[in-house]
């Protein structure tokens, strides 16, 4: 190849090596950590580089207290709603119902003439309940029935054993609010009958 055809060549390929030089340029330069000119923090959202006016910092804070005052009102309003809410659903839940089981005896139960056997399941079954065993009350309470059928005393402890199991087992429910409406059929005057059935009102099925 001649000197004379190479040269214009190399011209040309010098001159498109500037063009490409020149182009980039239009793009910004990127800051490095070996630029050693100090970066600019001006300009919108920049960190001030003098103190803060201290009236503008008595608003920063005077703006916080409101916003906490606020924030305080409404923690106090959903206090004041949920409280008698959270009561209310600790007393459906945790409410318990206690009866007194007056004892029998033979003394006391002269005039109906009731043997010891019945006494015994009734006392045993009393014994077992306060133990709370409500199933083996019931089964006591049942054999005294069997003694005695349609015997108050030991239908009106079947239904406070239900209630008991309905309470604390949620079983039995049914059962002893149907038997406490037998009760109070055939034993309109007896007022323990009312205390007995709030517990399956409660607890069970009004």
């Amino acid at each position: 190849m001649s000197v004379t055809g190479s040269f214009p060549g190399m011209m040309s390929v010098i001159r498109n090596n500037a063009r490409l030089l020149r182009k980039k340029k239009l793009f910004k330069k990127s800051r490095s950590m070996f630029d050693n000119k100090p970066l600019d923090f001006g300009g919108k959202g920049a960190i001030p580089n003098e103190g803060v006016d201290p009236i503008v910092l008595r608003r920063i804070r005077e703006r916080t207290i409101r916003e906490r005052g606020r924030r305080r009102l409404k923690f106090a309003a959903f206090l004041i709603v949920a409280l008698p809410v959270i009561f209310y659903l600790g007393y459906k839940t945790f409410h318990n119902f206690s009866f007194g089981l007056p004892a029998l005896t033979v003394k006391e139960n002269s005039a109906r003439d009731l043997s010891k056997e019945f006494i015994f399941y009734i006392n045993d079954g009393d014994a077992w309940l306060k133990k709370w065993h409500y199933h083996n009350a019931l089964f006591q309470y049942n054999k005294a029935l069997e003694l005695y059928p349609g015997d108050y005393d030991a239908r009106y402890r079947i239904a406070i054993a239900y209630s008991y199991q309905c309470q604390y087992e949620f079983t039995g429910c049914e059962k002893g609010k149907t038997l406490v409406e037998e009760l109070k059929r055939e034993f309109p005057n007896r007022s323990e009958l009312l205390e007995v059935e709030k517990v399956f009102t409660h607890w069970g099925t009004p």
